[in-house]
């Protein structure tokens, strides 16, 4: 289940025209330690649901820990089903990744898959100096600057000043997920209040530009939330597809940073 969420988002993602305002991560990073929207200890969970049937959760952690002799960022995502479809596809997908506590890169990212009776267990070892990884499954893998992993990349995303961002403008990314580097560059649109369980929670709304066709009607139909706030915290991940949609939403929290902002 997990494992598809993604796969729409590594195949169906396309670059976006030069004719627009496109930021790299050296210009939109906050530069200010005591700025940083999050901390070790916290942890997140989020109910998915297919529609209006609730039938998963996914949990998202971040401790720090020693990598090489170095203080570094280790966080592990745990996704599986729940309710009647943990019946039908019994799903427990981990992913977790070390990475830099300075620039968010990884140094080693681990996935762990378990889909009925279908196993998966890779691991990718990053040489960003040498512009290469090294994956147990597919061996060396020659890599751009500035490589994200799929998970590391959650708290990436809380290190940017959307204060300097203009409705339209383009965050460039890349990020390696399946074997394979994937662009992952979104689009700022502003800020939006949207309904939670907890309250109403002014957002930070990004949009990745998808391919309409075979899974998504229009280019719009990925949305991501975050909060307007200093925790800059996923609340939820929306995906409109031609055959019902995926919505992740934020259920519980614990050692945010900030108190979470709700009206």
């Amino acid at each position: 289940m997990h494992k598809i969420i993604f796969l729409l988002l590594s195949h169906s993602l396309i670059l976006f025209s030069d004719q627009q305002n496109q930021l790299n991560n050296t210009q939109i990073r906050k530069n200010n330690d005591k700025q940083l929207a999050f901390q070790t200890g916290e942890k997140l969970l989020y109910s998915l649901k297919f529609g209006f049937v609730e039938g998963g959760t996914a949990e998202i952690t971040l401790d720090e820990k020693a990598y090489n002799g170095k203080k570094v960022y280790y966080t592990q995502l745990t996704a599986q089903t729940t309710g009647i479809l943990d019946y039908i596809f019994d799903v427990t997908d981990v992913y977790s990744c070390y990475f830099d506590q300075n620039t968010y890169l990884p140094y080693k990212s681990i996935r762990n898959i378990h889909e009925n009776e279908y196993r998966l267990f890779d691991e990718a070892t990053y040489y960003h100096n040498e512009k290469y990884l090294i994956s147990k499954r597919k061996g060396k893998l020659e890599i751009p600057d500035n490589l994200m992993d799929m998970v590391s990349i959650v708290y990436y995303l809380r290190t940017i000043d959307y204060n300097n961002l203009k409705t339209g403008d383009i965050i460039k990314i890349k990020i390696y997920f399946d074997d394979e580097v994937t662009p992952f560059d979104m689009r700022y649109m502003g800020k939006e209040i949207i309904n939670t369980d907890f309250g109403k929670i002014n957002c930070i709304k990004l949009m990745p530009f998808v391919e309409p066709g075979r899974v998504y009607k229009t280019a719009d139909d990925l949305i991501i939330w975050i909060s307007n706030d200093n925790n800059l915290v996923p609340i939820r991940v929306k995906f409109n597809l031609k055959v019902g949609s995926i919505r992740a939403d934020l259920k519980s929290y614990s050692k945010l940073k900030y108190p979470l902002a709700v009206n």
